[in-house]
């Protein structure tokens, strides 16, 4: 069991899904309040419950959407996906529902002249647990297990597509043609020739540029203002970091089938990838030399196998 709780998990990100958790949370908290009437809710008249239900829901909703939209922005290293694990996930849920709890007690404090004593936040604190935390650990559990066996099995589907990959005469044909080389009779990448050829890549002042042929590029990836590029000369791993965005470089690389963008923080050589696999998190792409795998974001997964399927031979 313990082992369980240190397998990685999916960190949070401002979306529309999580603001639609946030919503149902709300929503289920009005409901279990206003319908079951537990917790002295009986005592009041049908129109007060009604309110002060939705005043719970309302608590429950707008705290949940500080610690899982804006938080996240505001301490971006605290919830670093490479790190976030089960446990971190569950302690992140104690900590959100005692500010439920805090905010509630507030609430009832205002609602009902509840005293300012800590046996009185105690009993909110108890309360709110009752409702939220069994559900939500049964909610992180079964949300890891699913997550781990989608990824894994559909990881194994992408290694088979992987092993296929190939680019099309056609597709040497337009990057031949992109930087000005001849088209090999049978090829099924770029070739490249001494002093012609080359992909330059430039920063945002035009000045910064890197010369380099398409088959050496491996990964860039996004640092703040500037990307780093990864790239091989003469077998050895080097990198050159240059000013601007990765949505800068993306256009650069658009007319070369073989680089996909496959995070908000990195477009990858599919050439040089050496196997998928699969957690929780989603897909990571192994690339020999590089030592993390590189993520894939969750709106990439769709892309990443409609593009192994296009070019696979």
């Amino acid at each position: 069991m313990p082992s369980f709780f240190q397998q990685p998990f999916p960190s949070f990100y401002p979306s529309r899904h999580a603001v639609m958790q946030c919503g149902l949370a709300g929503i289920s908290v009005f409901f279990v309040l206003f319908l079951l009437e537990p917790f002295g809710m009986d005592n009041y008249t049908t129109p007060t419950r009604l309110g002060v239900a939705l005043a719970y829901g309302g608590i429950t909703f707008f705290i949940s959407i500080l610690f899982t939209c804006l938080l996240p922005v505001g301490f971006p290293a605290l919830f670093d996906e490479k790190k976030w694990t089960v446990a971190k996930e569950l302690i992140f849920f104690i900590v959100l529902t005692l500010a439920i709890a805090v905010g509630n007690f507030f609430f009832s404090r205002w609602m009902d002249n509840t005293p300012l004593q800590l046996s009185s936040l105690l009993r909110i604190v108890f309360v709110t647990f009752c409702v939220a935390f069994v559900p939500v650990f049964i909610a992180v559990f079964i949300k890891q297990h699913k997550l781990f066996r989608k990824y894994k099995n559909e990881s194994e589907e992408l290694n088979n597509l992987l092993n296929q990959f190939q680019l099309t005469p056609k597709d040497i044909a337009l990057q031949a043609a992109a930087i000005q080389l001849p088209i090999p009779e049978t090829a099924t990448t770029v070739e490249t020739q001494s002093g012609t050829g080359l992909l330059e890549l430039t920063g945002e002042n035009q000045q910064e540029k890197l010369s380099l042929h398409p088959d050496e590029l491996i990964l860039v990836s996004a640092s703040d203002n500037y990307v780093r590029i990864h790239y091989t000369r003469k077998e050895k791993m080097q990198q050159a970091v240059l000013r601007g965005s990765l949505k800068n470089i993306e256009g650069q690389l658009n007319l070369y089938v073989q680089f996909l963008r496959c995070h908000r923080s990195y477009i990858v050589n599919l050439q040089k990838v050496t196997g998928i696999s699969g957690n929780a998190q989603g897909y990571k792409l192994e690339i020999s030399g590089l030592g993390d795998p590189v993520p894939v974001g969750r709106n990439y997964n769709l892309l990443i196998k409609e593009k192994l399927q296009h070019l696979r031979g």
